[in-house]
């Protein structure tokens, strides 16, 4: 069931047209609209508006000061990225260290969330010059055979810019997304996915996501999975030396199509400049029956997760959730 949730009149403005036609399914999840939904979607709509006659160029001091200011008013945020740190990595981070990370944390959340509502126009210019790619041809040579492929990656960087990479590059892709549970903000996301031309799979509906993403990979396309957040119906891994939930998706399609599996792991470069650097196929564990190992293969996309998030920790936006849920 598709549903369109409309917006207060006196917002009615502030989206274009095409946006406020957008709707959003329901259908599997509840949505309670929470008295904050509005006044942040409107914030949002707000530093949208503001943007829009910005050069590209002056994003990362817009995102400097606003995430400076995010992190000035979000206490609740500073704590739990701290606590996190601290989970990650007991006893080896200094406090200074640790408000350095988050520090970067803010900025690289604000500066992510800034390309993202003006993809179209941050992937309109030249897209090399954009995003620097590392082992590319592995990708390229997968896709070429038509089998499908899954790719797992962490909210790390500019993920967001490198699907719209993808897409813009040809490449026969998309990814999985679970929408915000702020049914204006989802319109608005939802209307910029389009505008970007950015393909994605949403999971308010779950069995539509699963017949979806079996779909592209029949199709001979790339699939998505960024599965480094918290799973409450997930499988138990290790990360950081902590049991945490995760979701099972990508191993189990791995073994239900036979698709190979690669990495796609994105960080900003000081230069601003996006750097992808795509790993394997993976060679991933198997059961006695051959088949892959849906737990052994989870755990180890997480050992490569944890791997990148370990190279780049100011990069990681998933430090913002309660992804260490026994603490």
């Amino acid at each position: 069931m598709n549903t369109v949730y409309p917006l207060p009149a006196a917002c009615d403005t502030i989206l274009p047209a095409s946006a406020r036609r957008i709707p959003v399914s329901q259908r599997g999840r509840r949505c309670v609209e929470r008295p904050c939904d509005l006044p942040v979607f409107v914030a949002v709509a707000v530093v949208w508006l503001a943007t829009l006659a910005m050069p590209l160029a002056s994003f990362r001091w817009v995102a400097k000061v606003l995430g400076w200011a995010g992190r000035w008013l979000s206490s609740g945020g500073r704590r739990r990225v701290c606590r996190n740190l601290e989970i990650a990595f007991p006893g080896t981070l200094s406090a200074a260290q640790k408000q350095r990370i988050c520090r970067a944390v803010f900025f690289h959340v604000t500066y992510t969330f800034l390309e993202l509502m003006h993809a179209a126009r941050v992937l309109s210019g030249d897209l090399d010059r954009l995003v620097r790619v590392d082992n590319g041809k592995v990708l390229d040579e997968l896709l070429r055979k038509g089998d499908g492929v899954v790719g797992i990656g962490g909210h790390l960087g500019g993920f967001s810019t490198i699907q719209g990479y993808l897409a813009r590059k040809g490449y026969v892709s998309t990814v999985i997304v679970r929408n915000t549970n702020n049914l204006y903000l989802a319109r608005f996301l939802a209307w910029v996915g389009k505008t970007s031309g950015v393909p994605t799979i949403s999971k308010w509906n779950m069995r539509r996501a699963v017949r979806e993403s079996a779909e592209w990979l029949r199709r001979g396309g790339l699939v998505m999975f960024y599965l480094d957040q918290h799973a409450g119906n997930g499988i138990s891994v290790d990360l950081f030396g902590r049991k945490v939930l995760a979701p099972a998706g990508a191993a189990v399609f791995c073994r239900r199509y036979g698709c190979p599996a690669v990495g796609l792991f994105s960080y900003r470069e000081p230069s601003g400049r996006h750097r992808l650097v795509v790993e394997g196929p993976y060679h991933l564990p198997r059961d006695s029956g051959g088949k892959v190992d849906v737990q052994a293969a989870t755990s180890f996309f997480y050992e490569r997760v944890e791997f990148h998030v370990r190279q780049h920790p100011e990069q990681w936006l998933t430090w913002f959730t309660r992804r260490f849920r026994d603490h």
